[in-house]
């Protein structure tokens, strides 16, 4: 009988989680980590104001990381995510963001997926993720400010 193999995949999930959770402490927002029964969304960021007060205002984000999701066609990372999450993010409540990371720059890229996958809803592989939306975390505070991700 063998013991579980720990994959190298758990750890780079876990790095890539832990920086977004870092970053958006640094820039005094609220990271809520899924804590169970993660099918989809990682956790979920709250806006916190200038003057410190909690908005309800949320996005939910699910974060990839390691070296395969760093596939770059045009200038631009491409993601295809699976079918059933394609289902889940387009219909969920929440915008949601997907974020890679990159473990060797520690730099991640974001795209809002939900509007994406609303906008251009018949194809059937559909990039996701674009180079330009290098994370810029107070950028997307600022979107958060704004309501500038569609609800």
């Amino acid at each position: 009988m063998n013991f579980p193999k720990y994959h190298q995949t758990n750890s780079q999930e876990r790095l890539g989680v832990n920086a977004v959770a870092e970053a958006i402490a640094k820039i005094g927002q609220i990271w809520r980590e899924t804590p169970m029964a993660d099918v989809g969304i990682d956790g979920q960021i709250e806006y916190v104001s200038p003057e410190g007060f909690a908005t309800g205002r949320m996005i939910a984000v699910q974060i990839k990381s390691g070296p395969s999701f760093f596939q770059e066609s045009q200038g631009d990372w491409v993601f295809y995510p699976e079918e059933k999450h394609r289902f889940y993010w387009e219909r969920f409540p929440l915008p949601v963001l997907i974020i890679i990371h990159n473990l060797e720059t520690n730099l991640s890229y974001w795209q809002d997926a939900r509007q994406v996958l609303r906008e251009l809803p018949n194809l059937q592989m559909q990039r996701v993720l674009s180079y330009p939306n290098q994370m810029s975390y107070n950028r997307l505070v600022l979107k958060l400010s704004s309501k500038g991700l569609r609800s």
